[in-house]
C-alpha cells in the first residue's frame, strides 16, 4: 500500500512539474503529454487512492481541457492503411466518461482549483455537439449531475455567475437527455438524478432560506422554461422509479422523497407522485428492510 502511494506521489510530481513547464519559445503553452482518458485516469486514481491534490488537479483539468479543444478545432488527419488495408478511423469527439470521471473526481475530492473551467468547458462541449448528451451512459449522467450539485452546494465561496450559467447549461441537457431515456436508469441512478436536480433547486425560484439544508438556486433567465422542463424530467424520474421501488435502498428512497418535497408544488402533485410517496411509506414500513434514523426522519420530513 504504502508503495503504491508513492508511486502515485511520484506520478503527480512528474506530471505537475512537466504540464505546468514553460516553453523556450514565447507564447507557446506547454503541449499535453496525454489523451484525455489519460488525464482523466489519473483524476480518479487520485481520488480513489485519496491523494487528490489542489494544484495536481489544477493542472490537470487545464491540460485536459487544452487537449480537448486541440481536437475539436484540428483534428489530427486520419492514420495510413494498416496490413490489411483497413483506414481506422479517429474519433476526436469528446468522450462522456472522460468529462463524467473528471467531474465525479472534482465533487468528491472537493477541489476547487479549476472547477470553473471544467464546468464552463463542459456546457460549451454540451453546446457545440447535441448528440454529446446521448452518448452519455445513465451512470455517467446521473453522475455528472451528483457531481455538479455535490460540487457546487460545498462550495466555501459564492458562485460566480459564468459558472451558475454553465451549470445551468449542463442540467438543461441533462434533464432533457434523461427524460427520454428514464426507463434505462437503475434506482440509485434515478436518486441521484432527482437529489442533485433539487439541490440546486433546478426550475425553482430563488427563496430567502435558499441557503438552508446546504443547497442553493442557481440564478436563472429562463426560470419558466427551466421549471417546465424540470416537471418533464421529474415526471420522468417518477414513473421510471414507480415500477422498481422495492430495489430502491433505503437510502435512496428518502433522497426521492426529500427531491419531491423540494420540486413538487404541494397543490400540484400528479396522481403518479402520490403514488410514488405512498410507495415510499409502505416500503419503509417493511420491517425487512433496513433503514436508518435518518432515512426514516427524512422521509416524514
Amino acid at each position: 500500500s504504502q508503495t503504491a502511494g508513492y508511486i502515485l506521489d511520484h506520478i503527480r510530481i512528474c506530471v505537475v512539474t512537466q504540464e505546468s513547464g514553460t516553453s523556450t519559445l514565447p507564447q507557446q503553452q506547454p503541449k499535453p503529454l496525454f489523451g484525455t482518458q489519460a488525464y482523466a485516469n489519473l483524476l480518479w486514481a487520485w481520488v480513489t487512492a485519496d491523494r487528490a491534490d489542489h494544484a495536481a488537479f489544477g493542472t490537470v483539468i487545464r491540460s485536459l481541457i487544452q487537449r480537448q479543444r486541440s481536437l475539436l478545432d484540428d483534428p489530427p488527419p486520419p492514420p495510413a492503411r494498416d496490413s490489411r488495408g483497413n483506414m481506422n478511423n479517429v474519433d476526436t469527439r469528446p468522450v462522456p466518461q472522460v468529462w463524467s470521471n473528471s467531474v465525479w473526481a472534482f465533487a468528491t475530492a472537493q477541489v476547487y482549483d479549476g472547477h470553473e473551467e471544467l464546468l464552463e468547458f463542459l456546457a460549451e462541449m454540451m453546446d457545440r455537439d447535441p448528440d454529446f448528451v446521448d452518448r452519455y451512459k445513465p451512470q455517467e449522467l446521473s453522475n455528472t449531475v451528483w457531481a455538479i450539485a455535490t460540487l457546487l452546494s460545498n462550495q466555501p465561496t459564492p458562485i460566480n455567475p459564468q459558472t451558475q450559467a454553465s451549470a445551468l447549461v449542463i442540467l438543461r441537457q441533462c434533464a432533457r437527455s434523461m427524460s427520454r431515456r428514464a426507463s434505462e436508469f437503475k434506482t440509485q441512478e434515478l436518486s441521484n438524478t432527482i437529489w442533485g436536480l433539487a439541490t440546486l433547486g433546478f426550475g425553482l425560484k430563488p427563496l430567502a432560506d435558499s441557503g438552508y439544508n446546504n443547497y442553493v438556486v442557481l440564478a436563472s433567465q429562463e426560470t419558466d422554461s427551466d421549471r417546465e422542463l424540470m416537471q418533464v424530467a421529474v415526471d420522468a424520474i417518477v414513473r421510471a422509479a414507480a415500477i422498481q421501488l422495492r430495489r430502491f435502498q433505503s437510502q435512496h428512497l428518502s433522497n426521492l422523497a426529500w427531491a419531491l418535497a423540494r420540486l413538487v408544488d404541494q397543490n400540484q402533485k400528479s396522481e403518479a407522485v402520490e403514488h410514488v410517496l405512498k410507495g415510499i411509506g409502505m416500503q419503509l414500513c417493511d420491517q425487512k428492510r433496513k433503514a436508518t434514523s435518518q432515512d426514516i426522519g427524512m422521509v416524514l420530513w
